[in-house]
């Protein structure tokens, strides 16, 4: 072969290479901003600082398996991985009669593929008397949906509720507000676009972080709606100035917080109520006197007011401090009831000024 011949095919390999180079990355270019994986659905959860007005937690739906698989309403297509609904009052508005109930819901499925989510919200859309329209395209909804059907600038009338569903890449978006006279729709529009937002990270292969939740009112603190927004003032009616917010790790790896004050390197007390709803979960406090019973991890406990000591499964268990009742609430040394009692450990990290702590 002569030295042209092999330059020639040198060159043409080289080509040929970089051709093939090419495609690849383009192929991982497109991989990756193609979907959202189902194992980063805990990064599109809504917290209590990105809702657009002031709300409390209702509820919270995460499915109970691990990873947490919750079918989207009725479809067999997509898996929802978290519903939340939350309670609270609207910007004002002229004219406008409030709801301290005012429900938002607020409901986040994964499909396998876009196509698939196109199909699924295209069928939620039909699956009422009156079918949602499209509204694809629309201005007020085309920066953050890829298609959308219900709420927009154009077709919206002042009505008791309001809906969108949109999809996101492969992630369908479901979110309805109820009991809302004059309701503004450019509040829902809001809601969705910041929620939008932290999808268009995830498929950029950047997800956030899992935001800190409150606890559920209904479902996990079982107070009405006017406790539940007199919880939020509890750690400044028991403790005042020396009152903070710690965070711990629930089974399903979202931080719920809780009011606390800090009594030694690392340790809280913290009412028992909430150590029981995030760690329990399903936990149930029954306060009879002096005495507080409740079952976590499948550990009976009983505590005593004053006492430094917890019957753990009828063995006595040493606390740091001694249990105190105050506010209608069970006050608890947390890190030896979560090492003595509860024989787990509890790490820290802190994220801006709040410590984090999850359960191991």
């Amino acid at each position: 072969m002569s030295k042209l011949q092999v330059r020639c095919t040198t060159i043409l390999l080289s080509i040929v290479a970089l051709a093939i180079l090419a495609a690849v990355l383009c192929y991982a270019s497109d991989s990756k901003v193609s979907q959202v994986p189902q194992n980063v659905w805990s990064s599109l959860v809504m917290g209590s600082d990105e809702m657009p007005w002031d709300v409390v937690l209702w509820s919270l739906d995460t499915g109970s398996s691990d990873p947490p698989i919750l079918k989207y309403r009725s479809l067999s297509e997509g898996q929802a991985k978290y519903e939340e609904n939350w309670k609270g009052i609207p910007r004002p508005q002229p004219g406008t009669i409030y709801h301290s109930d005012c429900s938002i819901r607020i409901t986040i499925a994964i499909a396998n593929s876009p196509a698939e989510a196109n199909r699924v919200a295209l069928k939620e859309s039909q699956s009422y008397a009156v079918s949602i329209p499209e509204t694809t395209g629309d201005e007020s909804v085309k920066s953050f949906a890829d298609r959308a059907w219900g709420i927009s600038g154009r077709t919206f009338e002042p009505c008791l509720a309001a809906r969108i569903i949109f999809t996101r890449g492969n992630v369908i978006c479901d979110i309805s507000m109820d009991r809302a006279d004059s309701f503004d729709p450019e509040l829902l529009i809001d809601l969705s676009a910041r929620l939008s937002r932290k999808i268009d990270a995830a498929l950029a292969g950047k997800p956030g972080p899992v935001p800190v939740l409150p606890l559920a009112a209904d479902q996990e603190l079982r107070v009405d709606l006017e406790g539940a927004w007199k919880m939020r003032d509890l750690g400044a009616r028991l403790w005042g100035h020396k009152c903070t917010t710690i965070a711990l790790y629930d089974i399903n790896g979202i931080p719920r917080s809780l009011p606390a004050k800090r009594v030694g390197t690392d340790d809280y007390m913290v009412p028992l109520r909430h150590l029981a709803a995030i760690v329990g979960p399903n936990a149930r406090v029954k306060v009879k006197g002096d005495e507080a019973k409740t079952t976590i991890k499948g550990k009976a406990l009983v505590f005593n007011k004053g006492k430094s000591v917890v019957q753990a499964d009828q063995r006595a268990a040493q606390l740091d401090r001694p249990v105190e009742f105050a506010e209608g609430e069970v006050l608890v040394p947390l890190k030896s009831v979560v090492r003595n009692a509860l024989g787990k450990g509890i790490s820290w990290e802190q994220r801006g000024t709040t410590m984090i702590g999850r359960i191991e």
